[in-house]
């Protein structure tokens, strides 16, 4: 008895709607549990069930009933009893449901579907309504209905399938199932890439080609090189990574940045200072009034001597010696690291 404690199916509806497909499941059930002889009316009037047998059929036909229909037929102790006063009750669904099935095939047209799945579970629900209640329907039918209904724009496929005389639907339907993912495969193809478009280039490409050359980069010239940048002077004090832009004709504006160290004015170096003695006397005793002194300058004695000897009035350079050039060289070069 536990093999028949749970339901096998969804029990009999009140209004007895799913009858049909009830009784089909219960007459399948009882034959692989080798009761179907207890629902089945004895020949020559010889009853040859056993107890056990109708307790089990009884037992298990009020189970798949609907509350409230096993407590109407709560008085039957025959499983036959009670199979044919449900049959009697609702045998008037063949005639409901056929009507509805056959108002379905009409309607029914390939071309309403979007898969040819789709259309196979409809038409198939369809044809087996059909049948359980007794009328016929052959592939032959279901393959006229298929191609009669087809798309207009589809009558070349539509002669084309009628040439290759199918005898049976399955047949018909795998045929249409396989056109159906060739034409999606297509489709999706030219969405991919348009007519006349370039190829997407494929994704990571520049990634992956800029970590091979850097992995190339690798290796013992990189710190090499990094050592010469920062160690190797050009002979000045500048490291050889650091270079200036080199200045244009005409091109001003680093000297305008600057300020002279001797007379105080914009736009020229110490070493071109072409400003008379006697403005540069004025500049630097105002600066000793003051109290300030210009940063990393001293004014010595000895260098006013020899400004004095190298400047004169008309403002004519007069040629140092070797000494004097390389102090001045070393004071230029510490104003451009300034």
């Amino acid at each position: 008895m536990s093999d028949i404690a749970k339901r096998e199916f969804d029990a009999l509806a009140v209004d007895g709607s799913n009858y049909l497909t009830w009784t089909t499941d219960v007459e399948i059930k009882l034959d692989s549990m080798g009761l179907d002889h207890t629902i089945v009316q004895p020949e020559g009037g010889k009853d040859e069930r056993t107890k056990p047998d109708k307790a089990k059929a009884l037992h298990f036909l009020r189970h798949h009933l609907h509350p409230d229909l096993k407590s109407e037929y709560m008085t039957e102790r025959d499983p036959l009893v009670l199979w044919q006063s449900l049959k009697e009750r609702f045998s008037q669904q063949r005639s409901i449901v056929l009507l509805r099935a056959q108002q379905d095939w009409i309607t029914l047209r390939f071309q309403d579907f979007k898969s040819v799945a789709a259309y196979n579970s409809a038409l198939h629900r369809i044809v087996t309504k059909m049948r359980l209640c007794g009328q016929k329907i052959t592939d032959a039918d279901m393959i006229e209905k298929t191609l009669s209904t087809f798309h207009p724009g589809n009558i070349v496929l539509q002669q084309q399938y009628r040439n290759s005389k199918y005898t049976k639907y399955s047949e018909l339907s795998e045929v249409l199932s396989v056109a159906e993912q060739q034409n999606e495969v297509l489709m999706n193809n030219h969405s991919v890439r348009p007519t006349g478009s370039m190829a997407v280039p494929e994704a990571h490409a520049n990634v992956a080609e800029s970590s091979r050359n850097n992995k190339r980069g690798r290796g013992k010239g990189k710190w090499k090189w990094k050592r010469g940048a920062i160690f190797e002077g050009n002979g000045k004090g500048k490291p050889k990574g650091r270079t200036e832009p080199k200045k244009e004709k005409g091109d001003h504006s680093r000297e305008e940045q600057g300020e002279c160290y001797r007379c105080g004015a914009k736009g020229h170096w110490f070493r071109k200072c072409r400003t008379p003695r006697h403005l540069v006397d004025l500049y630097q005793q105002s600066k000793k009034g003051k109290g300030q002194h210009e940063s990393h300058f001293t004014t010595e004695p000895e260098a006013q001597e020899r400004d004095d000897m190298n400047v004169d009035g008309s403002g004519e350079d007069v040629r140092m010696d070797e000494n004097e050039n390389n102090l001045l060289d070393d004071i230029d070069v510490f104003g451009d690291l300034q």
